[in-house]
């Protein structure tokens, strides 16, 4: 959307899953109008997962949305999912959590994915945990190529879970990254995009008290 009153442009380019996004790509240019939301439909090749890049004015706003599709090509689910920026980008050597994942007996299953956003490639360190604290399976550690974005398929049974609920997965990585999962039934409506938990640190709403005066 450019909410401004000046045409603003913007460089969109599909980076394929595991593939280095340093290297030159096919970008497209947009052109959106002052005051416009335009809709960007087909920016991936049927079948290819991967990163979607967005560059260009700073006064043009982005949102992203995944739309699920049943066997037959109806419509079965449509999520919301974030767009990654430096407002939520995981910073070097910090721990991310990815909570809520299942792998059930009504066929729920979880994919899980992690992006390498640095111009260099990332070594990451990655834990899945049942609710009770046991670990499942052993430590897994991968490394990403710049810029790229590895995609895991039914993440939990690869691991050899079994059946678990409220799952959670904890990634660390040597430069800055972003880790999600998706939570689903194929080829029903069930469907959650999923990021990484907040923290409660800080204090959002101040009780607004006044500190006692020096000596008081």
């Amino acid at each position: 959307t450019n909410a401004g009153t000046t045409v603003r442009s913007c460089d969109v380019r599909f980076i394929e899953e595991d593939a280095d996004g340093t290297k030159p790509g096919t970008k497209t240019t947009l052109n959106v109008p002052a005051g416009v939301t335009m809709v960007v439909t087909n920016v991936a090749p049927s079948g290819k997962s991967g990163i979607l890049e967005v560059s260009g004015a700073p006064q043009l706003t982005v949102t992203s949305r995944l739309d699920v599709f049943a066997p037959n090509g109806d419509p079965a689910a449509s999520l919301n999912v974030p767009v990654v920026s430096t407002g939520n980008i995981i910073a070097a050597a910090k721990t991310a959590e990815i909570q809520g994942l299942e792998q059930t007996q009504r066929g729920t299953i979880t994919d899980f994915g992690l992006l390498n956003l640095n111009r260099a490639s990332t070594q990451c360190t990655v834990k899945a945990y049942r609710a009770n604290a046991t670990q499942i399976a052993q430590t897994v550690v991968l490394t990403l190529q710049p810029l790229s974005v590895r995609h895991f398929d039914g993440a939990l049974t690869s691991l050899g879970a079994g059946l678990v609920t409220d799952a959670r997965i904890d990634v660390s990585c040597d430069k800055q990254f972003f880790p999600y999962a998706l939570v689903y039934k194929p080829g029903a409506a069930e469907a959650a995009f999923v990021t990484p938990s907040q923290t409660l640190e800080g204090d959002l709403v101040p009780d607004g008290s006044t500190p006692p005066p020096p000596g008081g």
